[in-house]
């Protein structure tokens, strides 16, 4: 085999493939764990009280959804600062 090239080509192609699989396999697992603003909103917001006191709220900024749903993570911690952060953007979007 002395003087005679090998091709690596089609090696790297399939590698590059192999990652670019995985690569993206990773990802749709891991926005599959993402739980959906709406179902955020109606599972934790529901746990103290009925939705309309919500939805009835006079808000019209994500600052002041965003301190609301401060203070309701500060009455019950069941819920995480990234969780809070989407209920409110979900409800700046979604309750005017």
């Amino acid at each position: 085999m002395i003087g005679k090239k090998v091709s690596l080509k089609p090696v790297s192609v399939l590698f590059a493939g192999i990652l670019m699989f995985f690569g993206l396999l990773s990802l749709t697992a891991c926005g599959s764990n993402t739980p959906d603003p709406k179902e955020l909103y109606e599972d934790k917001c529901s746990a103290c009280h009925g939705l309309g006191i919500v939805e009835s709220a006079p808000y019209s900024s994500l600052e002041e959804w965003q301190a609301m749903v401060d203070r309701m993570q500060d009455k019950n911690r069941s819920f995480s600062d990234t969780e809070a952060k989407a209920i409110a953007e979900y409800l700046n979007e979604n309750m005017k």
